[in-house]
């Protein structure tokens, strides 16, 4: 087992290479940021523009620096690492991890990309290609722009500034004035202003920071829609305890770090409200998640019923469930241990100090995404060492 010594080792590695680049990186999915002549016409066919993504980031071979592609900062990746230094700031009270947090939330001010001044909202520093829908570079999405009100949130709690505090109560006000559905007596979010999907992890974390934003603000308004969007998620849950990462027929694959977000905002949705209605739904939730995601040795799979790849972002998102929902299981230290200590032992670059993508089996992927890999493993480091059970 990696020692606690060690993993604060590790943590100081990753936090060199990480500042060492500015926080700045290349993505699995940011093919279409290419200034290649060739590509950049290919790229206005919805289906080169997949064909792209998903080629770039299945090679082992990092080419982006002869596609045209820099490295660049992306939001979730930032408000990733803020609300660690928050966490490290608020355990050691050492200034210069809030120094460092509060630049990247002046950052994160500066990239609000809600196109208006009532609003504030986060995207993706490319242009992204779904199988649904097409969204352009830097265009609102709910996962960066929950983590990122939650970010600023967490560093208001430290800081005597509201700049922090309206720009996430903003945040809030952009997902229920430009994601909010309703349809046959059923309330929930989409995942960007421009569709109508009904992914299911991204509405526990609306709903978490409608709730987060409803009662800090005290707006009852917020907290009330919050309830209907979670009464939403928590229905789509199979009878196994699983749950599909979107209702659509063809959508309805279960996966590792999808079903984590589920367990892990709807454990703070219930504790941010003070209720316990869905115990019962978390605690199945949580069995099916450790006895398919996780195998016995601590190994994260991607999918329920596949082991490969093994992607960075399983593992992380594994230690933090874990660790968020450890009061649902006496196992939960234990398993966090287990996989925290095969991701060390066979995802990081000692010498390099950063994480690997993906582990297939005869061959890994290890270019250093700052987002996917780097940010999400910070974010497990931090909160795995700062655990007091641990």
């Amino acid at each position: 087992m990696v020692t606690r010594r060690e993993l604060e080792h590790i943590l100081k590695k990753l936090d060199s290479f990480v500042t060492c680049e500015s926080y700045s990186g290349f993505d699995p999915y940011d093919a279409l940021n290419t200034s290649n002549f060739l590509l950049v016409n290919l790229a206005r066919n919805r289906y080169l523009r997949l064909l792209m993504i998903q080629g770039l980031k299945r090679i082992p071979l990092n080419l982006r620096v002869f596609l045209g592609i820099r490295k660049e900062r992306n939001p979730k990746a930032i408000a990733l690492f803020l609300s660690s230094l928050v966490d490290l700031y608020s355990r050691t009270r050492d200034e210069i991890y809030l120094k460092r947090a509060t630049e990247l939330a002046d950052w994160l001010l500066q990239a609000n990309s809600s196109g208006s001044e009532q609003f504030y909202a986060w995207g993706y520093n490319f242009p992204w290609q779904s199988s649904a829908f097409y969204l352009p570079r830097n265009y609102p999405n709910m996962v960066a722009t929950t983590y990122t009100a939650n970010a600023l949130l967490d560093l208001a709690a430290f800081i005597p500034n509201e700049n922090y505090k309206q720009a996430a109560y903003m945040a809030a006000k952009y997902i229920l004035n430009k994601m909010l559905r309703k349809s046959d007596g059923t309330t929930w979010f989409s995942y960007t202003p421009l569709d109508h999907t009904k992914v299911v992890n991204i509405n526990f974390m609306g709903a978490y920071l409608l709730a987060r934003a409803g009662v800090q603000f005290n707006d009852q308004y917020m907290i009330d829609l919050s309830k209907a969007i979670v009464s939403f998620a928590v229905r789509t849950q199979n009878e196994d305890g699983s749950w599909p990462y979107s209702i659509a027929p063809e959508k309805r694959w279960v996966d590792n770090f999808h079903t984590g977000f589920n367990l892990e905002f709807l454990h703070k949705y219930q504790r941010t409200l003070q209720i316990n209605d869905f115990r019962e739904q978390l605690e199945k939730g949580f069995e099916y998640f450790d006895k398919n995601m996780v195998t016995r040795e601590g190994v994260p799979k991607y999918y329920d019923d596949s082991l490969y790849p093994i992607d960075i972002h399983s593992c992380a998102q594994s230690i933090i469930t874990y660790i968020i929902c450890k009061n649902l299981s006496q196992i939960s230290k234990n398993r966090a241990e287990q996989v925290l200590d095969w991701t060390v032992n066979n995802m990081f670059n000692k010498n390099g100090g950063y994480f690997y993508y993906q582990k297939y089996k005869y061959y890994t992927i290890r270019i250093p995404y700052m987002r996917w890999a780097q940010a999400w493993m910070y974010r497990a480091l931090t909160l795995f060492l700062l655990d007091g059970s641990y």
